[in-house]
């Protein structure tokens, strides 16, 4: 029986995306082709409140540390499609998503990824060396940078996958903070949809948002130790009851 309520509600905050999605997709469109970013990172913020009070679920931040000035680079645990909905509704400032390649196959979801964020296809060297250029670019015009270092759902999660090496590089190369975060039961209120995981509830969302860590004077031969640090960080968060 629980089985079946879980899978009637997964339904339902399915629903409930696609269809304020679609409502709201002509005046994304618009304000995208008008490139007036801005507003959409508005809107995108606005249609997270209306998303989380259809699907009856609240949002509880902890902060260890304060988000320093911008730009800088928000890497967090990716175990649910919440993570992106809730990232919109703790980071404070303008940022640029950088997302998998896959995102573009989502109707949706796709037209973000054409001007405004980045989709990552790791598949390709020549086309994620491209997405770690725009990044750097958006950086230097003075976008913060929000993006999943494990890259996908974890099979395993809310056990942490490996992190790839791009955000930490680029936090580097450009000399801006990290924040780390920890998404600590998104998985919890929603499993991962593509896989058999009926998980689904509604609830409280618990983030951490951690102390940010400065790069500035680190080079490639930190890149490494700066990558576990932030793991442990979030690693030692989901640890935590």
């Amino acid at each position: 029986m629980l089985r079946i309520l879980q899978l009637i509600f997964k339904v339902y905050v399915v629903a409930s995306f696609v269809l304020s999605m679609a409502l709201l997709y002509p005046l994304f469109k618009y304000l995208l082709y008008k490139r007036k970013f801005n507003a959409v990172f508005k809107l995108k913020k606005y249609w997270g409140v209306v998303l989380r009070a259809l699907c009856f679920m609240r949002l509880s931040v902890k902060y260890e540390g304060n988000f320093p000035k911008a730009p800088y680079v928000v890497v967090a645990n990716h175990s649910s499609y919440l993570d992106i909905v809730f990232m919109y509704a703790v980071v404070p400032h303008y940022f640029v998503f950088m997302g998998k390649y896959e995102l573009l196959k989502w109707p949706l979801v796709r037209i973000f990824f054409y001007e405004m964020n980045i989709a990552v296809n790791r598949g390709n060297s020549k086309e994620a060396h491209n997405a770690l250029v725009r990044a750097a670019d958006a950086i230097e015009k003075g976008s913060s940078l929000a993006l999943f270092p494990e890259g996908t759902i974890p099979l395993n999660t809310p056990n942490l996958g490996r992190f790839k090496n791009g955000a930490f590089k680029l936090a580097i190369e450009k000399q801006v903070p990290i924040v780390p975060m920890t998404f600590k039961n998104n998985w919890r209120l929603l499993g991962d949809l593509v896989s058999g995981n009926h998980r689904a509830r509604p609830g409280t969302a618990h983030v951490v948002v951690h102390q940010p860590i400065a790069t500035a004077g680190m080079d490639e031969k930190d890149l490494v130790l700066l990558r576990n640090r932030v793991f442990d960080i979030i690693n030692h968060s989901l640890n935590k009851s």
